[in-house]
C-alpha cells in the first residue's frame, strides 16, 4: 500500500476538495498528511467541520511538513479551474520529486471502473456520486470519466433549483432540464448503445428556499420532465428509490 500526502492547498473542504476527501474516505491506501496552509495544525475532521473519517490525519503547511510523515506518493487532491496547476505549487511539486515521491493525478474512468467492480462483488446496488455538469467548462471531463467508468444502469439527475448558469461561469447558461438529462443519457449510449441508461428521477437542491417554494420547484421540475423529483435532505429519498426499483426491474 502507498503512503499518500495530498496536495489540496487552499481548497481542503467538501466542494472543491472532493478528490481529496474521497481518497481519504474511500481509498485503500494510507493517507499520512494533507497540505493546506490555510488549515495547518488541524486534523481532517476539524478541517471538514466534524467529518466522521480521517481521524489522526494532520493538515500541514507545505510539502516540507508532509515529508515528516514519510509519504511515498503525492496526490493532487483538487482540480483547479481550467486544469492548470497554480505556479505557486511548482516548488512543492519539485520538492516532492526531489524527495523521491511518485506524483499522482487520478485517471478517473479507470479508477471508478475498478471501484465499481469491487463493490459489485459485495453489494446488489452501487451508488456513484456525480460531480459537475457535463457542460461545465472546468469540470466536465471529471463527470464524463465518472459516467464512462461506472457505466450506470440508471441515473438520478441532480440540480440546483432556480440555477440559470454554471456557478462561476455566468456566461454559460444552463439548457432546459430535459436537454441536460438527454446529455447524460446520451453519454452512456456513446459507449454502450446496446443497453441505454435512463434518468429515473431528479434530486433538487432547494437550500435557501422556503418549504413551500421548495415544493413548488419540485412540482415544476416534475411537470417539465415527467419524472419524479424531490429534495432528498428535506423530504427524503423514497420517491427516487421507488423510481430506481421500478426502472431496474423493467
Amino acid at each position: 500500500m502507498r503512503r499518500i500526502a495530498i496536495l489540496a492547498e487552499g481548497a481542503f473542504e467538501w466542494h472543491y476538495g472532493k478528490t481529496a476527501t474521497g481518497v481519504i474516505r474511500y481509498g485503500k491506501d494510507t493517507v499520512v498528511a494533507v497540505i493546506d496552509s490555510t488549515k495547518a495544525g488541524m486534523d481532517v475532521p476539524q478541517a471538514l467541520g466534524g467529518a466522521p473519517f480521517g481521524h489522526g490525519i494532520r493538515l500541514v503547511r507545505d510539502i516540507k511538513g508532509a515529508l515528516t510523515y514519510s509519504p511515498d506518493t503525492l496526490l493532487i487532491g483538487i482540480a483547479p479551474m481550467g486544469g492548470a496547476l497554480p505556479a505557486a505549487w511548482r516548488w512543492q511539486l519539485l520538492t516532492a520529486i526531489d524527495a523521491g515521491l511518485d506524483l499522482v493525478s487520478d485517471f478517473v474512468a479507470g479508477m471508478v471502473e475498478q471501484m465499481v467492480l469491487d463493490f459489485t462483488n459485495e453489494h446488489d446496488w452501487v451508488f456513484v456520486e456525480g460531480q459537475g455538469a457535463l457542460n461545465h467548462p472546468g469540470y466536465s471531463p471529471v463527470t464524463l470519466g465518472l459516467i464512462h467508468g461506472s457505466m450506470p444502469d440508471a441515473m438520478i439527475f441532480c440540480h440546483l433549483a432556480g440555477a440559470t448558469a454554471i456557478e462561476g461561469y455566468t456566461y454559460c447558461p444552463l439548457p432546459s432540464l430535459k436537454r441536460m438529462i438527454e446529455f447524460n443519457e446520451d453519454t452512456v449510449s456513446w459507449v454502450r448503445p446496446e443497453r441505454p441508461c435512463k434518468v429515473a428521477g431528479l434530486a433538487l437542491v432547494t437550500f435557501g428556499l422556503s418549504e413551500q417554494a421548495a415544493k413548488d420547484a419540485i412540482k415544476q421540475a416534475e411537470d417539465e420532465t415527467g419524472l419524479p423529483a424531490t429534495d432528498v435532505l428535506r423530504f427524503g429519498a423514497g420517491v427516487l428509490m421507488d423510481a430506481l426499483s421500478k426502472q431496474l426491474k423493467a
